[in-house]
């Protein structure tokens, strides 16, 4: 597939200002076979609510956001954006389900794959669950960084590993905002694709539970995590999810007025 065919897959809605790429999953399969096999530097982002509200509330991520290669909807909320846009089939892909996809793509064509973030434990549930699921899938860099800035020195350390390994795809788990600032500021040193995969790490790790399918399908999975987590996200959902709500609300009936 030659760049502009991949260029012309997935068109993008800005949701409060956005992006969000209306793709499948062998559309994602694409765009990635392409730039892992070209060693192109590309990111990728699975974007929910908290990342489109990151994003009103501080512009230079949100720039950084839509200036990344592909960004998936992660979240209902983005789903029935881009429905309502007329992509009437557009499907959840979430970090976990877009980490999982890759890894099996990954074994099939012997890509190089690194694991970026979480704890040390963590890491080696989900390399162990990773290896039984995934005959021969390449893991050679498997990283568990401080919860603070790299320094300059770690950020040598760590582009010389992926060199070294010849990394060609790197998961990236280090929570959102973090995690795709990260990815922003590093992926032009590289030759890799990075995506930024949330909560994927402990989730296939064995040690973070997943919402029931249906609460996944009614938007509901944020009430799930905060039932599961609320000392960690009470503050988060309390003030997010009713903002969100009334902005998307606000730019609907503009939307709709102008029409």
């Amino acid at each position: 597939m030659r760049e502009e065919e991949i260029q012309k897959l997935g068109p993008s809605g800005k949701l409060l200002g956005t992006q969000v790429d209306a793709v499948t999953f062998p559309d994602v399969i694409q765009r990635v076979s392409y730039w892992v096999n070209n060693k192109v530097p590309a990111g990728i982002i699975a974007a929910n609510v908290h990342v489109v509200m990151e994003g009103v509330d501080h512009p230079d991520y949100q720039k950084l956001v839509n200036e990344t290669e592909l960004v998936t909807p992660d979240g209902m909320p983005l789903v029935w954006f881009l429905r309502r846009r007329g992509f009437r089939q557009q499907t959840r892909i979430t970090g976990p389900d877009l980490m999982l996809l890759l890894v099996q793509e990954a074994a099939r064509q012997g890509w190089r794959v690194g694991l970026y973030g979480s704890s040390p434990e963590t890491l080696a549930n989900l390399v162990r669950n990773l290896e039984e699921r995934y005959p021969g899938i390449s893991l050679p860099y498997v990283f568990s960084p401080p919860f603070r800035p790299a320094t300059d020195e770690e950020l040598e350390t760590f582009h010389s590993e992926l060199k070294n390994n010849d990394i060609q795809l790197l998961f990236v788990s280090l929570g959102c905002p973090k995690q795709e600032r990260f990815i922003h500021e590093q992926k032009a040193k590289s030759t890799c694709v990075m995506a930024a995969v949330g909560a994927a790490f402990p989730f296939h790790a064995g040690t973070l539970r997943k919402a029931p399918k249906a609460m996944q399908q009614l938007g509901l999975e944020w009430f799930f995590r905060f039932l599961v987590e609320p000392r960690r996200l009470w503050k988060r959902y309390l003030t997010t999810v009713p903002r969100f709500i009334w902005l998307y609300a606000r730019q609907e009936f503009f939307s709709k007025s102008k029409n």
